[in-house]
């Protein structure tokens, strides 16, 4: 078994949280978090879904015990 570590994902949670963060201009949040990113983007859900994917699959099979970090880079 594995762990999947993630960080933003574009999401409407996300998309809440800017909303909540700036109102007037939700946009200017987004552009703040992904300045932080070093690929400058989030995640899309299925990028997510296909590492989950493949965790899950037999191709993974001889994986097991790992931390799967995927956030653009962030932790380097």
């Amino acid at each position: 078994l594995g762990d999947v570590y993630k960080r933003q994902v574009h999401t409407r949670m996300i998309r809440d949280i800017e909303k909540e963060i700036s109102p007037d201009d939700p946009n200017e949040a987004r552009k703040a978090f992904e300045a932080e990113i070093p690929f400058r983007r989030y995640a899309e859900a299925n990028e997510i879904a296909e590492l989950v994917l493949f965790l899950a699959s037999n191709e993974s099979k001889y994986i097991t015990g790992t931390l799967q970090v995927i956030d653009g880079g962030m932790i380097l």
